[in-house]
């Protein structure tokens, strides 16, 4: 009988314990801790605490303040306004450019032009009647287009000779003009609006 007392209150202690650890764990998830049993977990309003100190700064390296913000997005905007401004300067160049070739490539392909339109003013000049008026209209019309491409004839009659534009064939002594005025045209000079395609061939007076 003894024994199966003892036994009897030795279950009754160890129920009274288990009731007692699940008070204790009750009363932890009431007051917010987020573990169970003893040994001081941080409750749910310090951890929300902690959060928001990591948030704003705090004495941390996670945070990034306001100003911190602004310098770096001032940085990137610098440097997309210089890189729009390189490319601009590289747009404004390479048109420069093309606009020298297409220059370049319509005073090439005049330049071969021009020897056909002195051949049709020597025709002109040589033929009768007959066919005067029919070449005049050919050297009408391919002068015409031409001039769409920009060309521009040189005829500098009566006027000061220029060695940038000019290219003196022959002297003639003449007191009655001013030196180095040009007396006679030999063959026309052509221009692509400021380039120099062929100078034109002249006299000039000399005392």
């Amino acid at each position: 009988m003894k024994e199966k007392e003892k036994a009897k209150e030795s279950q009754t202690g160890k129920n009274a314990s288990e009731d007692s650890f699940d008070d204790n764990s009750n009363i932890n998830q009431q007051k917010g801790c987020t573990c169970a049993g003893e040994g001081g977990c941080l409750s749910l309003d310090k951890m929300d605490e902690q959060s928001r100190k990591y948030s704003n700064g705090g004495d941390t390296e996670v945070g990034c303040t306001d100003d911190s913000v602004n310098d770096r997005v001032q940085i990137h905007l610098e440097a997309l306004q210089r890189t729009m401004a390189d490319f601009d300067n590289y747009r404004k160049r390479v048109d420069r450019e093309r606009e020298c070739w297409k220059r370049d490539a319509r005073a090439e392909v005049i330049h071969e032009i021009v020897e056909t339109l002195d051949n049709l003013e020597r025709a002109i000049a040589s033929t009768d009647d007959l066919h005067k008026e029919g070449l005049s209209r050919i050297r009408d019309c391919l002068l015409h287009t031409l001039k769409k491409f920009g060309l521009k004839e040189l005829s500098p009659k009566d006027e000061p000779f220029d060695a940038n534009l000019h290219e003196a064939m022959m002297v003639e002594i003449n007191d009655d003009l001013e030196e180095d005025t040009v007396v006679e045209v030999l063959a026309k000079g052509y221009m692509v609006e400021d380039r120099l395609v062929r100078p034109a061939k002249v006299k000039v007076s000399k005392r």
